[in-house]
């Protein structure tokens, strides 16, 4: 896995008072979304799991692609219509990547070593956690957004095809950010016992 160095030298103060903390944290968002997220494959996932990887050059590659990924789904989202973001369960869903990306983003300028990585498969642990249920509570957010415009034949005409492409990116996107957290969880976290067949969560054989 290549890893691309990100500086935020323009964009992050090492002190900065903490009424300018969502301002900090839109800043961190717009600038990590102008990069794409790294294309993988599986066998990059097993090469690494099998030859070359280790926790500590783990931990240096995702610091840098999960907020990549996470600002990306954040910026998509924002392109949302304002009615939808104004839905309680859409605020919910962006509130839990923005806090995500706020979590992950703290490691970016961290040293390497023990207890800093540790800290971090317990933060990638609560991310899986935190985003469990993203999936029924984005749809529920879009059935609150239909219910308030009355007119679900009119609303479907507007936005069905839309609202649809989005859903199918910020779901593919998910399922993106999700492999790469339980691969590394699997492979270097305080995770219960493993099947010895698995590398990560992939079976080679299959």
């Amino acid at each position: 896995m290549r890893i691309i160095t990100r500086s935020l030298a323009q964009v992050r103060k090492s002190t900065q008072p903490r009424s300018k903390k969502n301002d900090s944290l839109r800043h961190m968002i717009e600038h990590y979304s102008r990069f794409s997220p790294s294309p993988l494959s599986l066998r990059q996932f097993l090469d690494f799991a099998q030859k070359t990887g280790d926790e500590k050059r783990s931990f240096v590659w995702l610091r840098q692609e999960l907020p990549t990924r996470l600002a990306n789904m954040v910026k998509e989202m924002n392109k949302l219509p304002d009615e939808l973001l104004a839905m309680p369960s859409t605020r919910l869903v962006t509130s839990w990547y923005n806090t995500s990306f706020g979590e992950v983003i703290d490691f970016d300028k961290n040293k390497t070593d023990r207890p800093d990585i540790e800290r971090f498969n317990r933060v990638l642990q609560g991310i899986v956690q935190r985003h469990r249920n993203v999936v029924e509570t984005m749809a529920h957010g879009i059935m609150e957004w239909k219910e308030s415009c009355g007119d679900i034949d009119h609303f479907n005409q507007i936005y069905q095809d839309k609202i649809q492409y989005f859903l199918d990116r910020f779901y593919t996107s998910r399922i993106g950010i999700r492999i790469l957290l339980n691969q590394h969880i699997l492979l270097f976290g305080d995770s219960p016992e493993r099947p010895s067949k698995l590398y990560g969560s992939i079976d080679p054989k299959c």
